[in-house]
């Protein structure tokens, strides 16, 4: 091997991340993973450096293209989540929600958001389908939730 861990799990977690206001500046397309640059994204970028965790799925919640995959390429763009556009958003991003989770094998969801981002997700008619976990509020503890469930063992 590389030096990477392997992850195994039984099953497929997916993880919803908001897209960050830091963002890497240039008019050429990149990948939304690359695009991003706020603190939370340092977190993912290290744990997918370290591991091979290919049971993870990794969607990004973006205030100006909804439901993206994280290698989708993306323009640079400043737009803000507000409480009117996760209003706007909510029945698209949850019905793009049901539809991934639907194609994959995900028994988890973790959702690395804000409270405003939160809102464009329809929470409980998701509990129906997986096992939802919301990261703690605030900077520190939100990232710490994020660290500590993408290094946990078993979903």
């Amino acid at each position: 091997m590389n030096g990477k861990t392997r992850h195994k799990r039984s099953s497929d977690r997916l993880l919803l991340i908001s897209c960050s206001k830091r963002k890497r500046a240039g008019y050429k397309l990149m990948r939304a993973i690359d695009r991003y640059d706020g603190p939370a994204f340092y977190v993912l970028r290290r744990y997918m450096r370290d591991t091979e965790d290919r049971q993870l799925k990794i969607y990004i919640l973006s205030a100006e293209f909804g439901i993206i995959n994280l290698r989708k390429p993306i323009p640079y763009y400043d737009r803000l989540m507000t409480r009117s556009r996760a209003r706007e958003l909510r029945e698209q991003t949850t019905r793009s929600l049901r539809s991934i989770l639907q194609k994959t094998r995900c028994t988890e969801l973790f959702i690395c958001t804000s409270a405003v981002y939160e809102g464009a997700i329809d929470i409980p008619y998701l509990k129906q389908t997986v096992s939802v976990k919301v990261a703690a509020r605030g900077q520190g503890p939100k990232l710490s939730s994020l660290h500590n469930w993408l290094r946990q063992k078993s979903p």
